[in-house]
C-alpha cells in the first residue's frame, strides 16, 4: 500500500515538474513576443549599448581574455575599464549564449529568455516555501515574469544588469526564509545568492544587504538562545563566501573608481532626492502609454495586481486584528512574514521624501541614483503577499466567499498581466538586426561610444583615434620587431604587445592609463603619462631590449595600483 502511494506521489511530482517546465518556457516566449515579432531591437534608453557591452566581452573572450577587466574597445580605441567597473553577470551569461549560437544578437535574446525562466522558478520556489498551492504558485510566477516593472527593466530601459539582479531577488528571499527556519546549508545557499547579486548589479546587492540585516536582526532579537548560535553560524558562512568570492573585486571597485568620472553617477541631478515619484504612479501612470512613449518610463509595479494585492493585504490585516481570521499555525515559514513586511515598508519608505536624510548621510545610499530602482524588491514582495493572502483565506474555511473572490481575482490578474505583456505593440524606432550585427564587429566596437563615467577624470571626451603604438623618436629609435605588427599602424585591441627596440626611444602607447596594464623593460626604461592620459615609454640603450605591454589579473592590478597611485594613477 505504501509503495503504491509513493508511486502515485512520484508520478504527481513528475507531472508537476513537467507542467512547470512547459508553462515557464511557454510564458517566457509570450513575455518576449514584443521583440520576437520584430527584426531587431527597440531603441530604448541606452541605444545599442545592451548589445555592444556583450559584444566587447565576446571579442575579448575570443582572444583568450576569459575574465576581461580592461578593453581597448570603445573611446576611439583608447580603451575602457567598463568590463571591470560595469555589472558583469548579464554580459557573461549573454556571451555564453553568443558563443553557443554564433551571434551576439541572438545570444542577448536567449539570455533574457533564460533569465525570465530562472526568475519565475525562484518565485515558484519562494511561494511553495509558504505552502501556496500549485495553481497560485504558477500565477505568482507568471505575474513576476509579466509585471510592468519587469518590462520596464529589460525592454523599455534596456537595463539588463538590473533585470538580472531582479530575477535573483526571489532566490534572495527564498534564502532568507530558509535562514529564518535554520535550514541545513542555508548560510551557504544565501551566500552564493548574494555573490550572484554582487556580480549582477552592485547597487541592488548593496540594498539586498538591508534585507539580510532585517531578517537577521529580527530573528536574533526574537528567537531562543540556542537558535541564535545557528543564526550566527549561518551568517558567518554567508559572510565568508562573500569575502572569498567578492572581496578582492570589491576592493578593486573602491580603488579604481577614483581614477574615472564616477562622481557624476550620484552628483547633481542624479542624486536620489531629485527623483521621487507621485504615489499613484506606482499603481498606474495615465500619461505613460506602454509601447508608444519613446524613451519615457513608468514606475508602475503591476497594473493587473498591485492595487488588488495591497487592498487584499489590508483586508486580511484588519480581519486578523479583529480576530476574525487566523494565520495557519502549522506553516513554519510564516515566521518570516514579519521581517518580509519590514523589508517592504523599508523599501517603500525609500520611495518617498521621508528618506531624504538617508540618501544624504547613509554611506553609499546615494549610488542608487533613482529610488524607484528598489521596485525590484517591492515587486517580488507584493506578488508574494498577494499569493499568501489568498492562501490564508483558503485556510480559513469560514471566509469561503472572500477566498473565492480573491482566488478569482488572482487568476484574472494573471491573465491580464500576460495579455498586457504579450500584446505590447512597440510603435517607436527599431534598431535593425543588421545594424546591431555590424555594430558588434570588432572594428566598429573600437570607436563605439562608452558612457562619460568610464573616461579618466582629466577627460571629458576621448581624443582623436591614433595607432595603438606610435614611435615619437623615429630618428633615434630603431624598432626591430613588434608583435602584433598592425599595432604600429592602426587602432587594434590586443592583450599583449612585444616591441624590440634600440637607441633613444620615446614610444606612445595609446591606451588610457589603467591599473590592468603592466609594462616591463628587459633592460631599463620608464613610463609616464601624456596630456591625453595615455602612456609614454622612454628607454635609452645601445643594445636591443624588449618592451612588453600586457594585461594583468585583478590581484596584481590592486598591487600595481598602490605602487603607482601617486604618479601614473593620480
Amino acid at each position: 500500500m505504501n509503495s503504491k502511494l509513493s508511486s502515485i506521489q512520484n508520478k504527481k511530482k513528475l507531472l508537476q515538474i513537467f507542467v512547470i517546465v512547459v508553462s515557464f518556457i511557454f510564458l517566457a516566449f509570450l513575455a518576449m513576443k514584443p521583440i520576437l515579432s520584430i527584426d531587431g531591437w527597440p531603441l530604448e534608453h541606452d541605444g545599442s549599448l545592451l548589445f555592444e557591452r556583450v559584444g566587447v566581452f565576446y571579442h575579448e573572450i575570443k582572444k583568450g581574455n576569459y575574465f576581461p577587466l580592461w578593453t581597448s574597445y570603445g573611446q576611439n580605441g583608447y580603451g575602457s575599464p567598463f568590463p571591470f567597473l560595469y555589472h558583469r553577470a548579464f554580459n557573461t551569461i549573454a556571451v555564453l549564449f553568443s558563443f553557443l549560437t554564433g551571434s551576439v544578437y541572438i545570444g542577448v535574446k536567449v539570455a533574457i529568455f533564460v533569465l525570465l525562466i530562472f526568475g519565475a522558478l525562484g518565485m515558484f520556489k519562494l511561494l511553495k516555501e509558504f505552502e501556496v498551492n500549485f495553481l497560485n504558485s504558477l500565477c505568482g510566477s507568471a505575474l513576476f515574469m509579466f509585471a510592468n516593472y519587469t518590462y520596464t527593466n529589460w525592454l523599455f530601459r534596456g537595463a539588463a544588469a538590473e533585470f538580472t539582479s531582479m530575477m535573483l531577488i526571489p532566490w534572495l528571499f527564498y534564502g532568507l526564509v530558509c535562514l529564518a527556519q535554520n535550514r541545513k546549508y542555508s548560510g551557504l545557499k544565501l551566500g552564493f545568492v548574494l555573490v550572484a547579486l554582487f556580480y549582477s548589479h552592485v547597487v541592488t546587492f548593496y540594498y539586498a544587504l538591508f534585507s539580510f540585516a532585517i531578517f537577521y536582526s529580527y530573528f536574533l532579537a526574537t528567537e531562543k538562545r540556542y537558535l541564535k548560535i545557528k543564526y550566527y553560524f549561518s551568517g558567518f558562512i554567508s559572510s565568508i563566501i562573500l569575502i572569498i568570492f567578492c572581496g578582492p573585486y570589491a576592493i578593486g571597485l573602491v580603488l579604481f573608481k577614483r581614477m574615472y568620472n564616477f562622481s557624476i553617477m550620484n552628483g547633481g541631478n542624479n542624486h536620489p532626492n531629485f527623483h521621487y515619484n507621485y504615489f499613484e504612479w506606482y499603481f498606474i501612470k495615465k500619461s505613460y502609454v506602454w509601447g508608444e512613449t519613446w524613451r519615457g518610463m513608468s514606475v508602475e509595479i503591476g497594473r493587473g495586481f498591485f492595487i488588488i494585492a495591497m487592498l487584499l493585504l489590508l483586508i486580511i490585516f484588519i480581519l486578523i486584528k479583529m480576530k476574525k481570521l487566523n494565520l495557519p499555525q502549522k506553516i513554519n515559514s510564516y515566521t518570516a512574514l514579519k521581517p518580509l513586511f519590514l523589508c517592504f515598508i523599508f523599501y517603500f519608505i525609500l520611495q518617498t521624501p521621508f528618506a531624504k536624510a538617508f540618501y544624504l548621510y547613509f554611506p553609499g545610499a546615494d549610488f542608487i541614483q533613482f529610488p524607484w530602482r528598489l521596485l525590484t524588491f517591492i515587486t517580488v514582495i507584493s506578488i508574494l503577499t498577494y499569493c499568501i493572502s489568498v492562501q490564508i483565506l483558503y485556510a480559513n474555511k469560514h471566509r469561503f466567499k472572500l477566498y473565492i473572490t480573491a482566488q478569482t481575482l488572482i487568476i484574472l490578474s494573471t491573465f491580464y498581466q500576460v495579455y498586457f505583456g504579450s500584446s505590447l505593440n512597440l510603435k517607436y524606432e527599431i534598431m535593425g538586426k543588421n545594424y546591431l550585427i555590424e555594430a558588434n564587429k570588432a572594428n566598429a566596437l573600437l570607436n563605439a561610444y562608452q558612457p562619460f563615467e568610464y573616461l579618466p577624470k582629466s577627460k571629458i571626451q576621448p581624443p582623436i583615434a591614433k595607432a595603438l603604438i606610435e614611435n615619437k623618436s623615429e630618428k633615434s629609435c630603431i624598432i626591430e620587431n613588434i608583435t602584433p605588427s598592425d599595432s604600429l599602424n592602426s587602432v587594434v585591441d590586443t592583450n599583449n604587445i612585444k616591441i624590440k627596440i634600440k637607441g633613444l626611444c620615446e614610444i606612445e602607447y595609446n591606451n588610457f592609463i589603467n591599473p590592468f596594464t603592466e609594462i616591463t623593460f628587459s633592460h631599463s626604461g620608464q613610463v609616464s603619462k601624456t596630456h591625453n592620459s595615455t602612456y609614454i615609454l622612454v628607454a635609452n640603450t645601445s643594445e636591443y631590449q624588449t618592451v612588453e605591454i600586457k594585461r594583468i589579473g585583478l590581484i596584481k592590478s590592486i598591487v600595481q595600483y598602490f605602487k603607482y597611485r601617486d604618479n601614473l594613477y593620480s
